[in-house]
């Protein structure tokens, strides 16, 4: 009888650890999912500020150039 009891008690110490590997799991890939579009956002961001820079640098140059 105890040793039904402790693996009783091993089974539920690794549903446990089951449970908390999920748990953690799933965590890392809502961090993992915050981090992507905190990403992207700075990709998005960065784009604009280059092609307005671009947009910006082609219009002084044709400004420059009419006469």
């Amino acid at each position: 009888a105890q040793a039904a009891g402790g693996e009783e008690e091993m089974l539920e110490d690794l549903q446990m650890q089951l449970v908390e590997a999920k748990l953690d799991a799933a965590q890392y890939a809502f961090e993992k999912e915050e981090a992507v579009q905190r990403l992207q956002s700075v990709q998005k961001k960065a784009e604009m500020s280059q092609g307005g820079g671009m947009k910006l640098a082609q219009q002084l140059t044709a400004m420059e150039v009419q006469p």
